[in-house]
């Protein structure tokens, strides 16, 4: 099943390379491309020299160790029609912050 998560990578370079290396990306004449899945490079965000990157796809547990939790109504980029699915991913990740975040009671 598609998993909506947020990701930070070292560098641009370590997302590329593990994205070729797992398969979730092609290069071809120098262009990467991605395959069974959606990616947005939003980059470095604020003071986090990390490589932010949100992806749709089932996510390999190897890439567990990148996954970052923004709170549902913070982020800097949204998936349209993902949200729920984020945000229910965030709630089972971090139960004690998940009705502050989403603003559930």
């Amino acid at each position: 099943m598609s998993q909506y998560l947020k990701y930070a990578w070292p560098s641009e370079g370590q997302f590329i390379t593990d994205m070729l290396s797992a398969g979730f990306a092609e290069m071809n004449e120098g262009e990467v491309s991605f395959v069974n899945c959606a990616v947005h490079q939003i980059g470095i965000v604020e003071s986090d020299p990390r490589w932010a990157v949100d992806v749709i796809w089932e996510a390999p547990s190897e890439f567990n160790q990148y996954v970052v939790w923004p709170a549902p109504n913070s982020a800097v980029h949204w998936f349209a029609g993902w949200e729920g699915n984020y945000a229910q991913s965030f709630c089972e990740a971090n139960p004690t912050l998940c009705n502050e975040a989403t603003g559930e009671q």
